[in-house]
């Protein structure tokens, strides 16, 4: 059995030392530098609700046949980025990888995705711009992610990029108010904004 090694910031990582790393900290892997992630706040955890309505909708047409994942949950996209998206979707279910580990005494089964989800769902937080507008857009669309949703809780919108020719197109703004069809492109599914974020309507 594998020694658990000791988490410090301003050290290179490979994916192997990543995961000898047992801590109930969530953490993601940043061109080999590990990134702490922050406690989430109110607007981001009544998000969090709104997405697991559109599992349930995804869930409800589709059931096992792809496999879909929330945090803390690894994507390992290479031997250097494992991130923790907020929702996402993997249609090749031979990505899903699982792993017994021992966790104080006591053995967890343990999953991850080895390899590029096809759709991802990130809901920013109050100090999260740069990281999923900039950082985690760049990898998602060096790495494949066709479709990448991201969520802005405070202003109630949704940007929709799509991958076209190995690049992201310029994306469409949604607010979360409209009353209006979207299509997950990946999925070729339709989906009404108000029945998902029913939450957030009033009236």
């Amino acid at each position: 059995m594998k020694k658990n090694m000791e988490l410090v910031l301003d050290r290179n990582y490979t994916k192997n030392e990543f995961f000898q790393i047992i801590t109930d900290i969530r953490k993601e892997l940043h061109d080999g530098y590990i990134y702490v992630m922050a406690g989430v706040g109110h607007l981001h955890n009544m998000m969090t609700l709104s997405l697991a309505q559109l599992y349930s909708k995804i869930f409800n047409k589709f059931e096992n046949n792809y496999y879909y994942f929330f945090p803390p949950f690894d994507v390992v996209l290479s031997e250097t980025d494992i991130v923790q998206p907020d929702f996402g979707i993997v249609c090749d279910k031979t990505k899903v990888v699982k792993q017994r580990v021992v966790n104080n005494g006591i053995v967890e089964e343990i999953g991850r995705i080895e390899g590029c989800p096809d759709f991802i769902v990130e809901i920013i937080s109050p100090n999260g711009h740069k990281r999923d507008y900039v950082e985690k857009f760049s990898k998602y669309e060096k790495y494949g992610v066709e479709e990448y949703w991201i969520i802005n809780p405070k202003a109630l919108t949704i940007n929709i990029y799509l991958l076209k020719n190995g690049k992201y197109d310029d994306g469409e703004c949604i607010s979360i108010l409209e009353d209006k069809t979207i299509t997950i492109k990946s999925l070729d599914m339709e989906l009404n904004i108000k029945e998902i974020f029913k939450e957030w309507f009033v009236g």
